[in-house]
């Protein structure tokens, strides 16, 4: 339980890096080019270790302190870290994003950036299932749509979001952005998996 806890406070922290990038970005680092530049990879970076955190946290679910991890997690850890190294080292292969111009905003999406959406999608899925499967009340489980309808919401948002090609607005006022959905499709699910 312990574990559990520490994983999912750290995914907490994430997420509000996640808002300090952002607000970073957008007020203190303007004209900061390089700054600017390496806290956008932060920002991704923070992205991808909010589900690595909530299935770190699935996987202690229902164990004891003393057994360890699953086998597979150092595979996990693995690919975190080669999506770290791409995120970081966009700069020289200009994969996550190309044409990156910080001074308009400006930029393509590359293809690991969508490597990273998917990465993301897995893990976030995979912490929801883990979950599911380890809970031992059947009357809990015979309730497996509610936690599912808040990371069913939390997507279809996302989704909505990446058709518009950013945050959908009405009459110029923005609905949602994406750090905040982004972080409700984790936040939601995982409170409805405690109560």
């Amino acid at each position: 339980e312990a574990r559990v806890r520490r994983y999912l406070l750290l995914a907490a922290a994430f997420m509000i890096t996640i808002f300090v990038i952002r607000e970073c970005r957008w007020y203190f680092f303007e004209g900061m080019e390089k700054l600017d530049e390496f806290a956008r990879y932060g920002y991704h970076f923070c992205f991808t270790m909010v589900p690595f955190c909530a299935l770190l946290a699935a996987l202690c679910v229902g164990k004891e302190p003393a057994c360890g991890m699953p086998e597979g997690v150092m595979l996990l850890w693995l690919t975190e870290a080669v999506m770290t190294v791409l995120i970081f080292m966009n700069p020289v292969h200009g994969l996550l994003f190309r044409n990156l111009d910080i001074r308009t905003g400006t930029y393509e999406y590359g293809p690991v950036y969508y490597m990273c959406v998917v990465w993301e999608s897995v893990l976030g899925f995979t912490a929801f299932g883990v979950i599911l499967n380890r809970c031992r009340v059947s009357a809990s489980r015979k309730k497996w749509y509610i936690p599912f309808l808040g990371m069913a919401f939390g997507t279809v948002l996302l989704i909505v979001y990446f058709i518009c090609g950013g945050a959908p607005s009405i009459a110029g006022l923005k609905i949602f952005n994406l750090q905040e959905v982004f972080c409700l499709t984790f936040i939601l699910p995982f409170e409805a998996l405690i109560q």
